[in-house]
């Protein structure tokens, strides 16, 4: 659904609004009057969900008195286009609790990857790698330097606390 579809959508509900104000005005029927009262920068300035919520009040309050809206050119078609656009808009809608648990769920599937990581190199190739301590000093120092990890958090402090890989095995 592009702006323009989402214009047209707002630019339906206004005018079904108009129709259904009238019809209110006429027969002196003030809460519904209340109701659909409205204009276009409500609906477009609105947050997505509480536009969403007007628009589909409109709709409802339309339906409801479909009967006597005929002269005003609102019809059962017009309502299923709008009803059609108005699923369109909130199927684009940011879902906030899916999307906070959605990215919980992958922070925790991170945190678990790099604690598998973190004990594929602690308790495996560190400790291969002790086998190289005497054989091959230059590659066994160089495997330690790169497995020094300098903590720098935000920059905050000199951050220089390094933590090298242990030099023996643990029992």
């Amino acid at each position: 659904m592009g702006g323009a579809q989402i214009f047209q959508q707002f630019a339906d509900a206004l005018v079904v609004a108009g129709a259904v104000a009238s019809y209110a005005h006429e027969a002196g029927n003030h809460e519904l009057l209340v109701r659909v009262d409205t204009h276009l920068t409500l609906l477009l300035g609105g947050r997505g969900q509480d536009s969403l919520s007007k628009c589909k009040d409109i709709h409802a309050a339309a339906t409801a008195n479909l009967a006597v809206l005929g002269d005003s050119g609102v019809t059962q078609a017009r309502l299923d286009a709008l009803q059609e656009l108005l699923t369109d808009y909130e199927a684009l809608l940011p879902q906030p609790r899916v999307d906070i648990s959605s990215t919980k769920g992958v922070g925790q599937a991170l945190d678990a990857a790099l604690d598998r990581i973190e004990g594929i190199l602690n308790n495996g190739l560190d400790r291969l790698m002790l086998q190289f301590e005497d054989s091959a000093p230059d590659f066994y120092r160089a495997y330690t330097n790169a497995r020094i990890i300098i903590d720098r958090p935000g920059g905050h402090g000199n951050g220089d606390s390094p933590t090298p890989p242990p030099t023996t095995p643990v029992k």
